[in-house]
């Protein structure tokens, strides 16, 4: 591995030696980090322009290529793709598993972004300035929608995807970089971020999204807790973000407080192995984690080792034991809620329902379908990521705040995975951005101002 002011040169002369491909690469990485919240689709035609230029730029960035695949995260990374490369071939669903690995393309982005590492902190304001407009919509359609006489609280919005699952994650991101912004920075972006962070946990509750709820509670503390052990200095600080944060949920729990607690009882009853809890009026569940987790370990069991094969959960959910169980509670719930729906309709509702293609939750998605083997490399690959995030953050104290963001933003992430299924490009594309900003990044934006660095001797820069 090159040492960091080795690493700082090399991204130096990169610039130096092809500026007019370096601002081109700049543009597009912005834009593509800043439209990476606002919608699958966008970011996905972005993402291939600025996997394309960073082809291009093969000649002058060829060396920080090289070095970012020698990367532990990296390798780890590409241990992961080929084990589940390998079990496509003993999937039950080899359609699913090639979409599923075809998502991993997004792994790819920190080879993509290192040539602009140096612009680290520009490159995650992009990114947050895009979560915060994803969560001001948010915000505004929950808004809209809690005055209608009619509301449940559970209506959930996504504000510009049509996912409010994702939108929760780049919401709970928001909300650790903006924290870790507003302890870091100085001058009057400290006063800002604070409410950067609030209109982020807006989205979090507008989505619906419990699980990125509990990641707060554990990122946000560990956060603060960091923050003050090892930045004496900024306790005060720390001190006053608490207290304001604990002041504005106070504040924000009536309105917010119904829709999730009615999403907690929600996911209470879903837990329940026997379905012997009387069914809660309104309410109508869309996902069984309970259940899918249940059939899905029954399945694995089989074959602990090399698991079902990436796409493998579809075929166990439809042969879970307590299947008649469970199909029974949930006919008695679509009948009292659509009573007017025919049979016919009725029976694909419950059928869709019943039939997961993963289990809700990525962690046993990874166990289940490619076993101790899948679970053992991604666990690997996150752990090397979060390390690298955490490391970068402890020797950088108060002066990055990227770093700290990221390490949050990771651990959140994580929590949440246990939730939720994050094979997609959104997420894990979530999860590669972060590691590059956070433990990629060089100790500093810049080492050495580019006119200097023209007149110094190749030997000195090397």
């Amino acid at each position: 591995m090159l040492a960091p002011s080795q690493w700082s040169h090399q991204l130096d002369d990169a610039e130096r030696r092809d500026p007019l491909g370096h601002t081109a690469h700049l543009i597009v990485g912005l834009l593509f980090l800043f439209t990476m919240p606002l919608g699958t689709a966008t970011a996905n035609i972005v993402s291939v322009v600025l996997l394309s230029v960073a082809v291009l730029r093969m000649r002058s960035c060829g060396m920080i290529y090289l070095r970012v695949l020698r990367w532990p995260p990296a390798w780890l990374a590409m241990l992961f793709v080929a084990w589940a490369a390998i079990s496509v071939s003993w999937s039950s669903d080899p359609a699913l598993a090639a979409r599923l690995l075809s998502s991993m393309r997004v792994l790819l982005l920190p080879l993509a972004l290192a040539p602009l590492l140096p612009r680290a902190p520009l490159l995650a304001s992009a990114l947050l300035a895009g979560i915060t407009l994803q969560a001001c919509v948010q915000c505004g359609e929950y808004a809209m929608n809690r005055m209608a006489w009619n509301f449940d609280g559970l209506a959930r919005f996504g504000g510009f995807t049509g996912d409010p699952g994702k939108a929760g994650l780049w919401d709970a991101l928001g909300v650790c970089g903006a924290m870790a912004a507003a302890l870091t920075l100085r001058g009057r972006w400290r006063f800002v971020m604070p409410i950067i962070a609030l209109i982020c946990l807006g989205g979090v509750a507008a989505s619906g999204t419990r699980r990125q709820l509990l990641a707060l509670a554990v990122a946000v503390p560990a956060l603060m807790a960091f923050g003050a052990v090892r930045v004496p200095e900024r306790r005060v600080r720390v001190i006053i973000m608490v207290l304001a944060l604990g002041a504005a949920l106070g504040v924000m729990w009536p309105a917010i407080g119904p829709s999730i607690m009615a999403r907690v009882r929600q996911t209470s009853e879903q837990m329940d192995p026997q379905h012997t809890r009387p069914p809660i009026q309104g309410i109508v569940h869309y996902d069984l984690r309970g259940y899918y987790w249940r059939a899905s370990l029954e399945a694995w069991r089989r074959v602990p080792l090399h698991g079902l094969g990436l796409g493998g959960t579809a075929a166990a959910t439809t042969r879970g034991s307590d299947r008649p169980a469970v199909a029974a509670w949930l006919q008695y719930e679509l009948v009292r809620e659509y009573p007017t729906l025919d049979e016919a309709t009725r029976q694909r509702e419950l059928e869709s329902r019943l039939n997961s293609r993963h289990p809700h939750s990525t962690w046993m998605q990874l166990l289940v379908e490619l076993g101790l083997v899948g679970l053992g490399l991604g666990l690997a690959t996150w752990f090397a990521a979060w390390g690298a995030t955490v490391r970068a953050a402890w020797r950088r104290g108060a002066t990055d705040p990227v770093a700290l963001a990221c390490a949050a933003g990771l651990l959140a992430w994580a929590i949440g995975a246990v939730f939720d299924a994050s094979i997609n490009s959104a997420s894990l594309g979530a999860a590669a951005v972060l590691a590059a900003l956070g433990g990629l990044a060089p100790p500093r934006a810049r080492l050495t101002p580019p006119s200097e660095l023209a007149g110094c001797p190749a030997r000195a820069r090397s």
